[in-house]
């Protein structure tokens, strides 16, 4: 017999205070770079690009090439700029069924189309605390997509609630890794709808 246990996703129900901690912890890892596609290239199922890593030298800093792993958003985002079918690239980085993983089949399809492409992308990463030449992307855009944060678009909203003088009660706040849902309550501003 199997119990039923409900189990809540980590960045579910979170209080403002939560949240806007998170925030602030991911925007010290955060970073956006833009990159040709023929500067890009996938070694082992992770994005490799260059000039993303500071490294320090006898004549000052330069910057050096970093390795970014793919998740389910990355894949998306590459699957729909290389118009690559995301089923076929959750299948080869093992997202769905680990045992059907083949990484070099992952990195021979990236990167033949890749190579065929002469479009600029927003690549928007995450680095690693402790590796800052390692770390995740987050997503991957048009060059031209409007660079919005989850902290700026929250501060924003708090400071037009307070600018409006309304008095709200926060109801629900959730993180994910495409969205922020942020609900406020207001019992002064109510509505009959029958």
């Amino acid at each position: 017999m199997t119990s039923s246990v409900l189990t809540v996703a980590p960045n579910r129900h979170l209080t403002l205070r939560t949240l806007t901690e998170r925030l602030r912890r991911q925007r010290e890892q955060e970073f956006d770079v833009i990159a040709s596609a023929d500067t890009l290239h996938c070694v082992d199922g992770g994005l490799v690009i260059p000039r993303t890593v500071p490294v320090p030298g006898p004549d000052g800093v330069d910057m050096g090439t970093g390795i970014y792993g793919l998740d389910d958003i990355a894949l998306a985002g590459i699957g729909a700029k290389l118009d690559i079918p995301l089923p076929y690239l959750r299948r080869m980085a093992g997202l769905r069924e680990p045992a059907d993983a083949n990484l070099r089949l992952l990195d021979a399809n990236v990167n033949s189309w890749l190579e065929r492409d002469d479009r600029r992308f927003l690549i928007r990463l995450l680095r690693d605390q402790p590796s800052p030449d390692h770390g995740t992307v987050r997503a991957v855009l048009s060059d031209r997509y409007l660079r919005l944060n989850h902290l700026d678009v929250l501060f924003a909203a708090l400071d037009g609630i307070r600018q409006a003088g309304v008095a709200v009660q926060v109801a629900s706040c959730d993180l994910t890794g495409r969205r922020m849902y942020v609900r406020f309550v207001s019992p002064q501003v109510q509505v009959m709808a029958p």
